[in-house]
């Protein structure tokens, strides 16, 4: 299966799930102005993006997820919730791509939140994999620095035999004679 090269860029995700949540915010608290849905259903649908939105955004800063995550009385949200709730954002932005298929923009939006769909099933999910790259770092950080390796010259030649010293002194100048014979 072909996948886009992004992917796997968890920062580019968590900024898709922060749009979500900010759009959801917006929406829902229009919806409740115009008394089309009560507030109950608008708080429990804000708090569902928003919980997407904050773990998404741990994952892609490597850093742990809180114990409210998983834990809709603390404010978090079951996975099968926001399965559900990114299922229905994905409809809504694969529609909006299909309106306007030559806008990038919109159909790379709806592409993203069809990864996050993708990645709220996935085995193993993202939530892993950052704890897995988090332990990594914390070992590699533990672990004291490689010693550099010896290094290794290489093999030299033995040095060449020095001639023998002169064993008859030079004469002295008087003696010594120039090219053509001729004492100097």
């Amino acid at each position: 299966m072909m996948r886009p090269r992004w992917h796997n860029d968890h920062e580019l995700l968590a900024a898709v799930a922060v749009k979500i949540h900010a759009d959801n915010a917006t929406r829902y608290r229009a919806l409740f102005a115009e008394k089309a849905i009560t507030r109950a259903a608008a708080i429990e649908a804000v708090r569902v993006t928003f919980t997407v939105a904050c773990s998404w955004r741990a994952i892609a800063a490597l850093a742990p997820a809180g114990e409210w995550i998983d834990d809709p009385d603390l404010g978090g949200a079951w996975p099968y919730e926001r399965r559900q709730m990114l299922s229905d954002a994905a409809e809504v932005a694969r529609r909006a791509a299909d309106a306007m298929p030559n806008c990038f923009e919109t159909v790379g939006f709806a592409d993203a939140v069809d990864t996050l769909v993708w990645w709220e099933t996935a085995s193993p999910p993202a939530r892993l994999i950052a704890d897995t790259n988090m332990q990594c770092r914390r070992e590699a950080a533990m672990r004291p620095p490689a010693r550099p390796r010896e290094r290794r010259t290489p093999p030299t030649r033995p040095a060449p035999i020095a001639a023998p010293p002169i064993a008859n002194p030079p004469a002295p100048r008087a003696v010594q004679t120039t090219l053509f014979g001729v004492a100097a």
